[in-house]
């Protein structure tokens, strides 16, 4: 009795140095095609299709770090981006406290007017609208961050032997929107300092693991929007930056303010 094996493609005859090579000149969604055509070549493509990997702080985003952690593509991640967003106040889980003190109806219209005036398109969302996206998003980081579901990003780096850069994106909580978003509807003082220490202390765990872990990148980073007359405490942040940046080889900075660049300063 005889097993029939699949014929090799062409291509599967190929030395493996040069499906490398062909592969790390390919778009990646074509690489992404390239991968289902048959176990030999997804094995070959394994290789580039996670050399990077990009994971937000969500419940979507926790749940892929736990996907990693239990798939066979950790040991070819060099480099891992974290996309961070500005804590929200707990208060927005209060709606009189919400509506009292954080985005009265009469600040909503005036807000709004302002807007339309200085040409501005502005989406029909009604103050409920605006309440239910915030309460919804609140709610979902207050989860995280009172579980430690997060805390898992030190497991996760420990995992990944071949880990060399760890890329911190900021984004606005809600960009998309971002003219519903008021100063008071984001933590004060906090300045990201939940999600560095995250990171630093997944960073310390992973270099003790054995990882070297040697650079640091920092997007798209802003201070959070004080009014003039504000002076903003930048103790912590400064303290949180000096413990991600202990013992790092090399730091980028793409896109950031010229108020960040005046943090390091305060070291």
């Amino acid at each position: 009795m005889s097993i029939d094996t699949p014929e090799l493609t062409r291509l599967e005859t190929l030395p493996t140095e040069i499906i490398f090579a062909i592969v790390d000149h390919l778009p990646v969604w074509e690489i992404k095609d390239l991968s289902c055509a048959s176990k030999w070549l997804r094995q070959a493509c394994l290789s580039t299709l996670f050399r990077h990997v990009k994971f937000e702080f969500s419940q979507a985003g926790i749940e892929g770090l736990n996907d990693i952690l239990k798939s066979n593509v950790c040991g070819y991640i060099a480099s891992f981006t974290y996309e961070i967003t500005e804590l929200l106040n707990p208060e927005i889980l209060d709606f009189s406290r919400f509506r009292s003190d954080i985005l009265t109806p009469d600040s909503y219209v005036d807000r709004a007017k302002d807007m339309y005036d200085t040409g501005h398109k502005i989406d029909d969302l009604s103050y409920m609208d605006i309440y239910e996206t915030a309460h919804s998003m609140c709610t979902e980081q207050c989860s995280i961050v009172d579980e430690g579901a997060d805390l898992i990003l030190s497991s996760v780096f420990c995992a990944l032997p071949l880990l060399q850069e760890v890329r911190l994106s900021f984004s606005e909580v809600l960009e998309d929107d971002g003219w519903l978003l008021t100063p008071d509807m984001v933590v004060k003082n906090e300045f990201y300092k939940h999600h560095l220490q995250v990171v630093s202390s997944a960073i310390q765990r992973a270099r003790s693991a054995g990882v070297a872990i040697h650079t640091i990148s920092l997007l798209h980073f802003e201070l959070p929007f004080y009014n003039s007359w504000e002076e903003p405490n930048q103790g912590p942040l400064s303290e949180s930056l000096r413990q991600l940046l202990k013992n790092v080889n090399v730091l980028r900075l793409r896109e950031v303010s010229e108020r960040v660049l005046e943090v390091p300063s305060h070291f």
